[in-house]
């Protein structure tokens, strides 16, 4: 799949989202609005009669689009759950019957569920994590490259990859040879 493709159509999607107020916390209020769908619609006519690679928006285009989406949002397997993927997986072979129809609802509830999760795990790191004390003699690391880790089950596996995820910078910020106050000041 032409990862430009992809990166268009998940580019129209937060297009879409950003316009549904991204700064606040209260995720009740990201609702589609009626345009949204007509401009998905138009889309999807593009795509399936004008593509120079005469794509079609068939169920194999809606899963991926669907992968690349939760990629996007999470590429680092830090804020999601295996849960919530597994619920998203309803939406795997209908994005593209669904955007035909003018319903962007998909992008917006995936949306929804990722934003409750970006604060939940922000009010953990600011309640929890900062201003921490961390062992630094332990034998454990934190695994940068998370693409092919499996999703956390729980929130308590959230929680350790987020307290290791601190832990890297603490001590990268005190390797740089910033001071305590520094260092919670730039997490």
């Amino acid at each position: 799949m032409n990862r430009f493709f992809l990166t268009f159509l998940f580019s129209f999607a937060i297009f879409l989202l950003q316009a549904a107020h991204p700064g606040t916390s209260d995720t009740t209020q990201l609702k589609p609005k009626p345009v949204y769908g007509k401009e998905a619609r138009v889309v999807s006519y593009i795509l399936d009669n004008n593509h120079y690679r005469k794509l079609q928006l068939n169920d194999s285009l809606s899963s991926a689009i669907l992968d690349s989406y939760i990629g996007e949002l999470d590429n680092n397997k830090t804020y999601f759950l295996a849960s919530d993927i597994k619920s998203f997986d309803k939406y795997r072979f209908q994005i593209d019957d669904l955007t035909r129809n003018e319903d962007v609802s998909p992008a917006y509830d995936i949306y929804k569920v990722f934003r409750k999760r970006y604060y939940e795990r922000m009010d953990y790191v600011t309640k929890h994590l900062i201003g921490q004390s961390y062992d630094f003699t332990l034998d454990e690391y934190y695994e940068t490259d998370r693409e092919k880790e499996p999703w956390a089950n729980t929130t308590a596996e959230l929680d350790d990859i987020w307290r290791k995820i601190i832990k890297s910078q603490v001590l990268s910020l005190k390797l740089a040879g910033k001071s305590q106050p520094e260092i919670e000041e730039a997490l």
